[in-house]
């Protein structure tokens, strides 16, 4: 599902980045050999800590991506220029919650989308000041996740001129 959604996006002129966060996938196997299998995590405590992790890393790639020397490495056309990239308008969106509690966080990312999994940490109580969409589905909604429901309560109630819609 993930690669045909990324290659429409970089159809339509957008540089894309996709990141599997080592132990959360099966396994991740890096340029020296090195192999990582992913995790079982069960606990809330585990996955908030596996999230705070994911945080971090979103921050690191943006971080490498604003590097014009990490730039030429990941982008080899770009010949290291970091202007090419539009880097006042990144967003992110994935399974889970780690997209709006990195928006929270970091300024740098403009909004997100997550793509139907429940929200964690404190951007459930305290909501996003930034465009962010929940796509759901008939049965996965703020009426049957708590997490959506009090996270939609918050950015319903901003007072930035957004707007939040239920469709």
């Amino acid at each position: 599902m993930y690669t045909v959604l990324l290659q429409d996006i970089a159809s339509n002129g957008f540089a894309v980045v996709s990141v599997d966060h080592p132990y959360d996938a099966d396994i991740v196997e890096y340029p020296d050999d090195r192999t990582v299998l992913g995790t079982n995590i069960t606990t809330n405590t585990e996955f908030l800590l596996a999230q705070n992790v994911r945080v971090k890393d979103m921050s690191f790639v943006l971080d490498q991506i604003q590097d014009e020397n990490a730039v030429k490495g990941i982008f080899p056309l770009s010949k290291g220029n970091s202007n090419l990239l539009s880097l006042d308008r990144v967003s992110l969106f994935g399974l889970g919650s780690t997209a709006a509690q990195t928006i929270l966080v970091d300024d740098r990312f403009v909004g997100g989308i997550n793509l139907d999994g429940a929200l964690w940490g404190s951007v459930v109580n305290i909501g996003l000041s930034k465009p962010f969409l929940l796509f759901g589905h008939t049965n996965y909604t703020q009426a049957t996740d708590a997490t959506w429901k009090k996270f939609w309560s918050k950015i319903a109630r901003m007072e930035t001129g957004a707007r939040a819609r239920a469709v």
